[in-house]
C-alpha cells in the first residue's frame, strides 16, 4: 500500500482496497479525464461495522471519468454512495470497513 493508504486504513477496507488496485492493474484499466466530485456527505450516528466508532455517509459522482481498460470498449464513470466506518487504531481513526451502493444521482 502507498504511505497514505497504510496511515488511514487498516482491515477489510484496506485489503479489498488493495485487491481493487491489483485487479486494475492487472487488466490495464485507469480513469482518464473527468473529476471525482464529491455531492454530499453526513455523519451517521450509532452505525458501526467491524469495530468502528464514527460512520460517514458520502456520494461521489465520478461520471465525467472514462475508465480505460486495455482491450476492452471505454466506460463510464459511476455514481456511487458510500458508507465508511472508523475505529480507533494506533492513537488515530482509521477506515475499516464500508458498504457502497450505485445510485442514479447524488
Amino acid at each position: 500500500p502507498t504511505p497514505v493508504l497504510a496511515q488511514t486504513t487498516a482491515g477489510k477496507y484496506l485489503e479489498s482496497s488493495m485487491d481493487l488496485y491489483r485487479g486494475l492493474v492487472e487488466v490495464h484499466s485507469k480513469a482518464d479525464g473527468g473529476v471525482y466530485r464529491v455531492a454530499w456527505f453526513r455523519r451517521n450516528p450509532g452505525e458501526s461495522m467491524s469495530g468502528s466508532v464514527v460512520s460517514l455517509t458520502v456520494c461521489v459522482d465520478s461520471s465525467t471519468i472514462t475508465m480505460r481498460t486495455r482491450g476492452q470498449q471505454p466506460a463510464k464513470g459511476l455514481i456511487i454512495q458510500e458508507t465508511g466506518y472508523f475505529a480507533r487504531q494506533q492513537g488515530m481513526l482509521k477506515l475499516v470497513d464500508s458498504e457502497f451502493q450505485v445510485v442514479d444521482k447524488c
